[in-house]
């Protein structure tokens, strides 16, 4: 969430820079739309950076990161992170929007290519010209496409594996105190949710327990015979 307000707070920062250029006003409209701009002191808190975090380029790190390598590895081969045009369009989108914009960007991709068309049989001179000049970065274009499916589709199996959604649910309520339902959390009732995830999710690891785990020291009032 936080990353999603610096994100917008920074463009819409650039699109006010770039109208006051090109206007060559010094100033915006006061009868312009109001904007608001947020500052949050996070010093004190502990919690945010133990929730987990499912957007994209996050979940990339979660999931594919091999402390051996140094980065991340998908099928035995090493993603490179830098110059990836379909990385930077994702990076900071919820996961479950990835694979639908993906897909809708393959479709696109697919219409306007002039590479694809003539393998679909367009000759003309004019296509042909243009399926020559885009050849070099056609086939990048498509293995980024295909790589970037390929992986959402391992991290969606991960998730599902792991129950990670109703991990995170958990984490969220022990961090706001609310439930899922957007009501007061009961302590007792979050401390069952915390017991059966721990004991139930076999699939959870090490470093996810100690997460929950520290999530419910910090945010719930428990008794001795809870600790």
């Amino acid at each position: 969430m936080a990353q999603d307000v610096a994100y917008n707070c920074e463009n819409r920062l650039r699109g006010i820079c770039k109208v006051l250029e090109d206007t060559g006003q010094t100033c915006l409209d006061r009868a312009a739309s109001k904007i608001n701009v947020l500052v949050l002191q996070r010093r004190d808190d502990m919690s945010t950076p133990l929730v987990r975090d499912f957007h994209y380029l996050p979940l990339l790190h979660d999931h594919l990161f091999d402390p051996a390598r140094g980065g991340l590895v998908f099928k035995g081969q090493s993603v490179a992170l830098e110059g990836d045009e379909v990385l930077e369009a994702y990076q900071y989108c919820h996961f479950g929007e990835v694979l639908e914009s993906l897909q809708r960007d393959v479709k696109k991709f697919s219409a306007t290519s002039a590479t694809v068309k003539a393998q679909k049989g367009d000759n003309s001179t004019g296509n042909m010209d243009k399926a020559l000049r885009e050849l070099p970065s056609y086939s990048s274009k498509v293995k980024q496409y295909e790589q970037h499916i390929a992986m959402v589709q391992s991290i969606m199996s991960g998730i599902q594996e792991k129950k990670l959604l109703e991990v995170g649910e958990i984490e969220q309520t022990l961090s706001t105190q609310v439930d899922s339902q957007g009501k007061p959390a009961e302590a007792s009732s979050v401390l069952k949710s915390v017991l059966a995830c721990l004991s139930n999710n076999i699939s959870l690891s090490a470093q996810d327990r100690m997460r929950v785990i520290t999530l419910t020291f910090l945010n719930l009032a428990l008794t001795s015979g809870d600790r």
